[in-house]
C-alpha cells in the first residue's frame, strides 16, 4: 500500500498531470505497482528528502549501523550525534514527506565482533546483543516508539509513520560482509535474534539483500545461499525475501528473481513478498558491465519497473534504486578504497543535477521531479 500524500504532493501531482500526456501514462502505470524508493551513499540533506517527497517516492532505505549507535558498549545509545549518521533526523525528514523508512541493520562494533572491521558479523557470544539492538531501535522508531513522543524530537508535531520492516544485515553471501566466509547457519542465528526482538512490536524481518552471482572466491551464489538457509531451518524467522539482482539488462534482473522464486517454491515458501532493495546502473566512473549512457539508465529503470508490475508471479513488492546521488568514492560513508561504478549510479550527479532517470522515477511514482 502506498501511503497517503500531503496536500503539497497532491498539488505537485496535478501540475504534472496537466503538463504532459506522457506523465499521465506513467501515473497510470504506477497505480498498483511495487513501492518505489532509493538508498543513498551518504546521508541525504533535508532538501533531498523534500525532492523525494515531491517525486512521490514511497521508501527510503537507510543503513542503520549498529557500530555507530553503540560504538563502545551495549549500555549506551547515540541515535543522532554522529555526522553522516543522524538517524533521528533522517527518519523525521522522511516522515515529514510521507516516506516510509526501511532500515538495513548491520555493522558490528568492535567490542561485538572481536575487533574486526564493522562489515563483519558479531561473534556467537554477541548475537543476542545484536537482537537487543534491533529491539531498542524498534522501541524508538517502531509503533509507539519514543521518537514520536519526545517533546524535543525532530519528529515532534508529525503524524507518526513507524518503521514496520527491518532488514537484517547486508549481502551475507559475500565474504566482505561475513567472516571468515559466508555461513547460512550463522546468518540464520541473526535472523532468530531479530525475530525474537521484533515480536513485541509486530515488526517484520526482511532477509538481507543477496548479492548476485559472486565469483567463488568472493562468496556463495544467491540461490545456493538461499537453499542453505532453508536447509538450516531459517524459514520461520523471516517474513520478506530480498535481493540485489544487479545485471546487464532488466531481463537479467527478472531472471535472477525467477531463480530465487524457484528456490522459495521448492521449500514451500511461495507466499512471501520479495523486495529488490538494490538495483541500478551507473553512468560514469571506471568502465564496467553496469555502466551505461544516461538515457539508457532511465530506460532500464522504467523497464525493470514494468517487468515487476506486469509479471505478478515475481511477487516484487518494492524496488529500491542504488543510489540517490553520485558521490566521490573518498566522500562515501564509509569512504571507498578506490573508485567504482557504484559511486556513479546516482539519479543525480555529484553536483546535484538530475539525470534523466530521476525524471523517470518521479513519473513512475506519480509525482514531480522538481
Amino acid at each position: 500500500m502506498k501511503p497517503l500524500r500531503t496536500l503539497t504532493r497532491v498539488s505537485a501531482l496535478l501540475a504534472v498531470l496537466l503538463a504532459s500526456i506522457s506523465v499521465t501514462s506513467a501515473t497510470a502505470l504506477a497505480a498498483g505497482g511495487p513501492d518505489l524508493g532509493v538508498v543513498a551513499i551518504k546521508q541525504p540533506r533535508t532538501a533531498d528528502f523534500d525532492r523525494m517527497g515531491t517525486a512521490g517516492l514511497d521508501v527510503y532505505r537507510m543503513n542503520l549501523y549498529w557500530a555507530v549507535v553503540q560504538p563502545y558498549s551495549a549500555d549506551s545509545f547515540d541515535w543522532n550525534g554522529t555526522p553522516g549518521h543522524r538517524y533521528d533526523d533522517m527518519i523525521c525528514n522522511a516522515v515529514r514527506n510521507g516516506i516510509e523508512v526501511l532500515p538495513t541493520v548491520f555493522g558490528s562494533p568492535g567490542w561485538a565482533n572481536g575487533g574486526k572491521s564493522p562489515e563483519k558479523p558479531p561473534t556467537v557470544q554477541h548475537r543476542d546483543e545484536f537482537g537487543d539492538f534491533i529491539g531498542a531501535a524498534a522501541a524508538r522508531y517502531g509503533p509507539g516508539g519514543s521518537i514520536w513522543t519526545e517533546p524535543d524530537s525532530p519528529c515532534s508535531g508529525l503524524t507518526p509513520l513507524p518503521i514496520a520492516k527491518w532488514q537484517v544485515w547486508n549481502e551475507p553471501n559475500l565474504e566482505y560482509f561475513w567472516s571468515p566466509k559466508p555461513n547460512a547457519a550463522g546468518y540464520k542465528a541473526l535472523l532468530v535474534a531479530a525475530h525474537r526482538a521484533l515480536e513485541p512490536s509486530g515488526g517484520q524481518v526482511m532477509l538481507a539483500g543477496l548479492s548476485p552471482r559472486p565469483q567463488p572466491m568472493f562468496g556463495i551464489g544467491p540461490t545456493e545461499f538461499l537453499r542453505d538457509l532453508y536447509r538450516a531451518g531459517a524459514r520461520p524467522f523471516f517474513d520478506l525475501m530480498s535481493a540485489h539482482p544487479y545485471d546487464l539488462k532488466p531481463s537479467g534482473v527478472a531472471n535472477q528473481i525467477r531463480a530465487l522464486r524457484k528456490v522459495m517454491r521448492d521449500y514451500g515458501d511461495r507466499g512471501k513478498g520479495l523486495w529488490v532493495t538494490e538495483f541500478g546502473w551507473a553512468t560514469g566512473g571506471p568502465k564496467s558491465t553496469l555502466t551505461v549512457k544516461p538515457g539508457q539508465q532511465a530506460s532500464y529503470l522504467a523497464d525493470t519497473y514494468r517487468i515487476a508490475r506486469k509479471e505478478t508471479g515475481l511477487g516484487i513488492e518494492g524496488l529500491i534504486w542504488y543510489a540517490l546521488r553520485d558521490v566521490p568514492f573518498r566522500e562515501a560513508s564509509p569512504p571507498g578504497r578506490r573508485d567504482g561504478w557504484i559511486y556513479h549510479s546516482g539519479l543525480f550527479t555529484s553536483k546535484g543535477f538530475a539525470k534523466p532517470a530521476w525524471k523517470t522515477l518521479a513519473k513512475l511514482a506519480g509525482g514531480s521531479p522538481f
